[in-house]
């Protein structure tokens, strides 16, 4: 096979993302990837599709690692329209990087990352190159025919990764019954960032989670751009997972039934295939009563990723449904009947302020 060409250091180029308007009566789909070790690694995790991106399928990963030293990585999940190539990079345009913890597919059939069948060629640490562990394999076995079992011996000490690629359309919510609480189901990612975070949806359009800053406000955090080029940003200020009525409603409100200190791009979940959790420190709080201290720690909430396959039946997350960011009681029209939009108080807020109005979202 013949090799796209590859860049070893590209000169970084910024890619202009503007907000754009989104299809709502399907939910977005993100993608999970696992398989990477070593320098791969920064590989693994939940990419969430980007939006404002002019319709080009983008993906984004960003994760805060390390315990000593803190360092901020990223990754990129896109498909190269030069090499027709799908190409996990450290920025989010350009052709491939061989580097450590980069790696891409040819299959020009694939449509989205979850549909390829090809092997991905990942970046091997022993060579120095990225490489594919299909060709690897057929190598070895060829050499063994020969007699030759140097290859198998090399292959065995240092094997390539195989990344495994899924397709994944939310998480599904579980967590004690209380009479304020969130409602247990199925969250749809949505088509939109606050923040620069994911939003999901619940179902039936009750509730959403979403990722709050303390303090802040929905239009401070719907405004906020994409900045492709500084994950740090992300995590500039602190804030917490919240799932409510509305986005944007502070969770010291009542209209907010659960909330989970946590920075991370992603909300913390658990994957199916192996019962681990994505951040095993973060807490859920889930609210039994009114008011700031009526939350209690609910150490069986779980969001648990959900796969997407043909069969789910999601014609019924339909636009009429949606009454949050854009549906008819959502924030836009809201802000056109000249609705007040409310401040927020953060998390430091002590005393509740029940005179406000939520930011979206209908009673």
């Amino acid at each position: 096979m013949m090799l796209p060409e590859i860049h070893e250091d590209e000169a970084d180029e910024v890619m202009a993302l503007v907000r754009e308007p989104t299809d709502l009566n399907v939910p977005e789909e993100d993608v999970l990837i696992e398989g990477g070790t070593g320098e791969n690694n920064t590989l693994n995790g939940l990419y969430f599709k980007m939006t404002g991106t002019y319709g080009i399928p983008l993906y984004r990963l960003v994760k805060k690692e390390g315990l000593v030293t803190t360092n901020y990585a990223q990754r990129y999940l896109f498909r190269d329209a030069k090499s027709c190539c799908w190409v996990i990079s450290g920025k989010p345009n350009g052709g491939v990087q061989n580097q450590k913890g980069m790696a891409f597919v040819e299959d020009d059939a694939a449509e989205r990352p979850s549909e390829v069948r090809a092997q991905w060629y990942v970046w091997h640490t022993a060579s120095k190159m990225l490489k594919s562990p299909e060709e690897e394999e057929h190598y070895a076995m060829t050499e063994e025919a020969k007699g030759n079992l140097e290859p198998r011996k090399q292959l065995d000490l240092y094997p390539v990764n195989v990344l495994k690629v899924k397709s994944i359309v939310g998480f599904e919510l579980t967590c004690m019954a209380t009479p304020m609480g969130p409602t247990p189901g199925l969250m749809l990612r949505h088509g939109s960032q606050f923040y620069g975070r994911p939003v999901y949806e619940g179902e039936n359009g009750s509730q959403f989670l979403y990722w709050m800053v303390n303090g802040g406000t929905y239009d401070t955090g719907i405004d906020m751009e994409n900045d492709t080029t500084n994950p740090k940003k992300l995590f500039e200020k602190s804030g917490y997972w919240a799932v409510s009525k509305a986005v944007g409603i502070d969770y010291s409100s009542n209209e907010c039934s659960a909330y989970c200190p946590d920075d991370a791009v992603i909300p913390p979940y658990f994957n199916d295939d192996e019962q681990k959790a994505s951040a095993f420190s973060s807490k859920w709080y889930v609210r039994k009563s009114p008011g700031y201290r009526g939350f209690v720690t609910d150490p069986k909430f779980r969001l648990r990723i959900e796969k997407w396959n043909r069969t789910n039946d999601l014609t019924a997350f339909d636009q009429d449904d949606i009454e949050g960011l854009d549906g008819p009681d959502g924030a836009l029209a809201m802000a056109a009947a000249g609705y007040e939009v409310d401040s927020g108080g953060g998390v430091g807020s002590l005393e509740p302020d029940e005179a406000k109005k939520p930011l979206l979202g209908g009673e």
